[in-house]
């Protein structure tokens, strides 16, 4: 059996881009097809769509830049700073830019490990060519509530005067803060009370004692901090009984309350009274 093959052999020159037909001699020129600079780049789809992300404090988070198909185009990963700051380029492609952020990157995948508060903020991926289409992620990093005063730890007054006891609490979420008194009820009569601050007026001795400021925020335990509040006022006097009936020669104890601040020395005085028929 035999083939063959149909057409005039063709000899081609790499060097010239030319090629001529082996029988006739005649030679043409062909052109090579150079690239379409001009040509529009191919639009970038992502994943996955921006988003807000909540983390706890501690917890690991992946940011994830990856698109629906291959791109070799090379990606920015960088978190925004806000108005007048520098934003942070903290990845061109597998280059890591910033040597302090702790996100590694994992095909496109950024990776972050024992988040900080100091992570929370708004990053953005996109690729060179593509800058007008990006992916941003808003990470919210809750933490736990810390609590401190803002008025003295202790303080002193006199009877009747008007005092204020205030702390301030960092947290996010943004704390609620209640107060309560140690051992008992606050003046109010109520156990607890919601508020920064909280205003004794016309004080006397039964507002003395310790008031416990709480700053809670679901996150973790509560925070509280204490402050001693001390009222100086005279001396008040009750006795046991106003009258003590005995008989002669018997012992009688006579017993007579003291309050005061400070300490008041106590003398103990015989009124002599006469009496006429």
């Amino acid at each position: 059996m035999e083939i063959f093959c149909l057409g005039m052999p063709q000899q081609y020159d790499d060097d010239y881009g030319d090629y001529e037909n082996a029988e006739g001699g005649e030679t043409a020129a062909y052109e090579e097809e150079e690239p379409n600079i001009n040509a529009p780049a191919v639009q970038t789809v992502f994943k996955y769509k921006s988003q807000t992300l909540t983390v706890t404090e501690g917890e690991n988070v992946d940011l994830s830049c990856e698109t629906q198909t291959p791109n070799d185009d090379v990606i920015i990963f960088k978190k925004l700073n806000g108005t007048g700051s520098k934003d942070q380029i903290l990845y061109v492609g597998e280059m890591k830019v910033e040597r302090r952020t702790n996100f590694i990157n994992d095909h496109s995948v950024f990776k972050l490990t024992n988040i900080k508060r100091t992570d929370g903020g708004t990053y953005i991926c996109y690729y060179q060519d593509n800058s007008d289409t990006e992916l941003r992620f808003e990470l919210d990093v809750q933490y736990p509530p810390t609590v401190k005063a803002k008025t003295p730890l202790k303080q002193r007054v006199e009877k009747g005067d008007s005092v204020t006891v205030e702390c301030e609490a960092n947290g996010n979420p943004k704390p609620t803060i209640k107060w309560s008194k140690e051992s008992g009820r606050l003046p109010s009569g109520n156990q607890e009370e919601m508020g920064y601050s909280m205003t004794l007026e016309n004080v006397d001795r039964h507002v003395e004692g310790t008031y416990i400021c709480t700053a809670d925020n679901g996150i973790g335990e509560p925070a509280s901090t204490s402050m001693k509040l001390t009222v100086e006022y005279p001396p008040e006097i009750t006795t046991e009984k106003a009258i003590v009936r005995t008989g002669e020669g018997d012992k009688v104890e006579l017993v007579c309350i003291v309050h005061s601040r400070p300490l008041a020395e106590v003398l103990l005085v015989k009124e002599w009274s006469s009496s006429y028929s």
